[in-house]
């Protein structure tokens, strides 16, 4: 495993807990979209979720990110947000795993600039201890 790969590692084997007490499908990490066959006149797409799942009919699509640059953390929740939904339609949940110390304040802040309140939840840095527990919780209250 790459150094920097451990935090995607980790919420994978998380989310895998989860799925022992919740019914979760299609679970997998790394996953890789790359459109062949774009539609005359629209541009090419490709771009990875780094943990997705199946709960019911919601997807749920995670992007992991260590860095503390609080420019490349709103880059990769924004990314995350709008490929989820892509992916999974209105009803599709997203989440930004990082290593922020205040994580609420870049919710808070993306939320109310994007008018996308319950759209997507940030997992920081004092959440990581029980992350299994906090994904399973956002997973039942997304609903």
């Amino acid at each position: 495993m790459k150094q920097e790969h451990w935090l995607e590692e980790y919420a994978l084997e998380c989310f895998r807990q989860v799925g022992l007490r919740l019914p979760l499908a299609a679970l997998g990490s790394s996953l890789e979209y790359d459109e062949q066959n774009p539609k005359p006149g629209s541009r090419a797409d490709s771009f990875e979720l780094d943990v997705a799942a199946m709960y019911g009919y919601q997807l749920f699509g995670v992007s992991c990110f260590v860095s503390q640059q609080e420019k490349e953390k709103k880059s990769h929740l924004f990314e995350v947000v709008v490929r989820v939904r892509q992916l999974g339609g209105d009803e599709a949940r997203a989440a930004l795993v990082c290593c922020a110390d205040d994580p609420r304040h870049l919710e808070e802040d993306i939320a109310r600039k994007w008018d996308a309140r319950d759209k997507f939840r940030v997992f920081g840095q004092d959440h990581l201890p029980n992350l299994k527990q906090e994904l399973e919780n956002w997973i039942t209250y997304a609903r």
